[in-house]
Order: structure tokens, then sequence, then C-alpha cells
């Protein structure tokens, strides 16, 4: 890829595995740039896949010109975005600080993920279990910063943390499996 690339977007109309291979490679290129993957599927199984493999978000290849703009800034800017098909049932990421992102109705984890994704939050400290619903929100790590009183740095160490033990490369990968496997109200800071 040249040098300076600020996002890369790969297309796909089929639910084809050379995109999330292409991530997975990517994943480990140093100095590689965020990546979203455009396509039509809805299919569950392979956004959640393309999102495990790094991609920094999923656009529909239907998504209206200003939506993509801004979607292009927010990669961009080193976050993350969900839009999917525009013509089907969505339910909002929860929170008031919610992201513009979006997850399908339809979306059910497996018993055996959300069982896999309780473990590993047991696993978490009660800060790491903070930091992980913040982040579950939609807060940044700098509004997780100031909320928490604590430094940047250490949100990142956190943040670091809760990738590892829940196995995500990326912030929204962690916030739609806590979303889809239900355990957003069991990570809120007075009930943990």
């Amino acid at each position: 890829m040249p040098p300076g690339t600020d996002l890369l977007l790969l297309t796909a109309r089929r639910c084809s595995p050379a995109i999330p291979e292409t991530l997975r490679r990517l994943r480990t290129a140093p100095e590689a740039p965020p990546a979203a993957v455009v396509t039509a599927t809805n299919q569950d199984a392979y956004v959640a896949d393309c999102l495990t493999a790094g991609a920094a978000g999923i656009l529909h290849h239907d998504i209206a010109p200003a939506l993509l703009l801004s979607a292009v800034r927010i990669l961009v800017a080193g976050g993350s975005v969900l839009f999917q098909d525009p013509r089907t049932a969505v339910l909002p990421l929860s929170g008031a600080a919610a992201p513009s992102a979006a997850v399908s109705a339809q979306a059910a984890v497996s018993a055996q993920a959300a069982v896999s994704a309780q473990a590993a939050v047991e696993r978490l400290t009660t800060r790491q279990r903070t930091v992980l619903h913040l982040l579950a929100i939609g807060l940044t790590n700098a509004e997780i910063s100031r909320r928490l009183g604590i430094s940047g740095d250490t949100v990142k160490e956190h943040v670091r943390t809760v990738f590892r033990e829940l196995g995500v490369p990326r912030r929204i990968t962690a916030a739609l499996l806590v979303h889809r496997a239900g355990l957003l109200d069991r990570l809120r800071p007075d009930t943990t």
C-alpha cells in the first residue's frame, strides 16, 4: 500500500473469505491504516468474522453519501463504525453517548459465545469491567479518563487488557460482544 494511506476500504458484495483473511494480514503489518469493509451482506456471522479479523468498520453498500463521509472521518480519526443495511430494523447501541453504530435486530450471540464472554468478563478487575462498560456505551479513552479520574495511559492499559481477555482486536468488537451477550447491565459500575 502507498505510504501515507489513511484508510483502506475493502469491497465485498458477497461473503468472500478473502476479506477477513486480508484484514488478518493487514493487522500484522507495521503501520497499517485502519480498514473498513463495504458490503451488501447482512449475515451476522460474516460481519462478526470481519470485525474479529480487524475491521475498524462495516459499511453497507447502500449507505447514504453523507453517512459515508461521516464514517470515513470517524475511521480516519481512529474510531469504529457499523452501518448495516438501512432497510432492516436496527437496535442502537445503548447509552447516552452511544457511537454512530447500529446492530442488526436479528443478531444473536450463541450460548457458547455468551458463556465465553461472561467468563472473560469475570476475569477482569472491577476497574477493567467499569472501563469495558464505558467503552461499550461509546465513550472515548479521554472521556473514560475524565469520568474515572485516571490517566489516559492507565485507561489505555485497561483497554488493552480487556481486549486481550475478550480476545478482540478493536473497541467496536468488544462493544458488540458485550451488547450481544447481554452483559452491559452486569458491567455497570454500581453493580460490579
